[in-house]
């Protein structure tokens, strides 16, 4: 293997998703196995029912280990050999233990080092809880368990603009108190150092929204700005990190604001997703 090409090791999720449909219609261009060597980590029966369901070509090469994989292949894993019934859209019992021995499979290679990055499919929450999976979602599962003790970031990002959030998976009722100014520091610096070292950004720039509408309106409409997201700004930029804020996501987004940074901090989920 060119030292160069990393492996990439592909969950397929829940077997009545879409994952499969995103491998197959994502390496029917072969340039994208160029870039990398794909190892998908599912099963071969499951794969030709949704690759004739979709009417696809993408063909996989199965191989014994991950450490096997092909260069300019579609590799996979295979993770189990029972035969599993296919509905479409429907989560069941099933689906939920495929996508689970999926994601066993593939974070067993990540920590023997068989594979340099994990991408994961989408997976029903509730159909794949149970004793091995008691969290809301990968973030989450993957803290816990390849981690080492450090704290995740969600991040999400597309051609222009980079987001990540203070929470995650919480009711929108307990958002408030779970963000404290440690945590916001906590996320600041994480974010900062992923800039730095991932997107190969020297100095880089990032932009805080607030929690309130209108950045709480001078304390009318909350004091989370004064009391805990400025002061959290304002230490981390006495530790030379360049964070701005807080914005207002409505002005800051509709104005497109986010273009004058590399990143940008959102407190809860819906409000960096939307």
């Amino acid at each position: 293997m060119d030292e160069r090409t990393i492996r990439v090791g592909i969950t397929h999720g829940d077997t009545n998703a879409v994952g499969y449909e995103l491998i197959l219609k994502a390496f029917a261009d072969e340039a994208l196995s160029e870039l990398c060597i794909p190892v998908v980590y599912g099963s071969q029966r499951v794969a030709a029912y949704h690759r004739k369901a979709l009417g696809l070509d993408t063909g996989f090469t199965v191989v014994p280990s991950a450490a096997e994989a092909e260069s300019g292949r579609l590799n996979m894993v295979s993770c189990f050999e029972d035969e599993i019934k296919i509905d479409l859209g429907l989560p069941t019992p099933e689906s939920g233990r495929a996508a689970m021995l999926s994601l066993q499979k593939a974070l067993e290679d990540y920590r023997n080092g068989d594979i340099d990055v994990l991408v994961t499919c989408p997976i029903n929450k509730k159909n794949i809880y149970c004793d091995d999976f008691r969290f809301i979602g990968h973030t989450d599962f993957l803290e816990h368990e390849a981690g080492e003790g450090k704290e995740a970031l969600m991040i999400l990002m597309n051609q222009v603009m980079r987001v990540a959030l203070v929470t995650t998976h919480m009711p929108l009722k307990d958002v408030a108190g779970a963000i404290t100014q440690d945590k916001i520091e906590r996320k600041i610096s994480i974010f900062n150092e992923c800039l730095h070292r991932d997107f190969t950004i020297s100095i880089p720039r990032i932009a805080v929204l607030s929690l309130n509408p209108h950045n709480g309106d001078d304390g009318l409409l909350g004091n989370e700005e004064k009391d805990v997201i400025i002061p959290a700004i304002e230490s981390m930029r006495g530790r030379d990190i360049q964070c701005f804020g807080p914005y207002s996501a409505d002005g800051f987004f509709g104005a497109g604001l986010y273009c004058h940074f590399d990143g940008v901090l959102a407190m809860y989920h819906d409000q960096g997703l939307a």
